[in-house]
C-alpha cells in the first residue's frame, strides 16, 4: 500500500526565491555597473533560497497539509503500541506511559482531521529504524486519533 502522504513544496517560498532572483536580473542588467556586484549576489542568493525550498508534508487524496507529532514509549510497550496500531483502539493511549527514549511514534494528522496515520521507529544504537508497517487512518477512526493525540501530555 503507498503512502498518501507526499512532500510538496511550499509556494511561498519558491516565490520569494524567484523574486529574489528577479530582483537580482534587474539590478545586473538594467542597473549602473556599480551595483553589478549587488545582483549577482541576489541572483545566487535566490538560487540557493530556491534549491533549500521548504517542502511541507501534504494529504495526496484532499490536498490538505499534514501536521506531525513524535512521542516516545518505553521498549516494553512495543507489542502493546502495534496492537493498539492494528486495531485502532486509541483509548489506550490513555494507559500507556510516555518516556524519553525508547520506541518512537511519528504521528501525522491532516488539519481537516479526516486522515491519520501512525509509523513506529525502534532505536537500534545509534539510530532510529522502522519497526512497523505505515498505519494509515481515515474518517472516524482518524477523527479519534486527533481526539487522542490533543490528550497525550509532552
Amino acid at each position: 500500500m503507498k503512502s498518501q502522504i507526499v512532500k510538496k513544496n511550499s509556494f511561498t517560498s519558491i516565490f520569494i526565491a524567484l523574486s529574489i532572483i528577479l530582483a537580482g536580473i534587474v539590478i545586473t542588467f538594467f542597473s549602473f555597473p556599480y551595483a553589478k556586484g549587488l545582483g549577482s549576489i541576489l541572483i545566487l542568493g535566490g538560487i540557493i533560497a530556491l534549491s533549500m525550498s521548504k517542502k511541507t508534508l501534504v494529504h495526496s487524496a484532499s490536498g490538505n497539509k499534514i501536521i506531525s507529532y513524535t512521542y516516545f514509549f518505553p521498549p516494553a510497550e512495543k507489542n502493546r503500541i502495534k496492537v493498539m496500531c492494528e486495531n485502532s483502539d486509541f483509548d489506550m493511549f490513555e494507559h500507556i506511559s510516555q518516556s524519553e527514549h525508547g520506541i518512537q511514534m511519528d504521528i501525522y494528522l491532516s488539519k481537516d482531521g479526516n486522515y491519520g496515520a501512525i509509523q513506529l521507529y525502534e532505536y537500534i544504537p545509534y539510530k532510529y529504524e522502522i519497526c512497523s508497517p505505515l498505519y494509515e487512518y481515515e474518517g472516524e477512526q482518524a477523527q479519534k486519533l486527533s481526539h487522542y493525540i490533543k490528550t497525550l501530555s509532552v
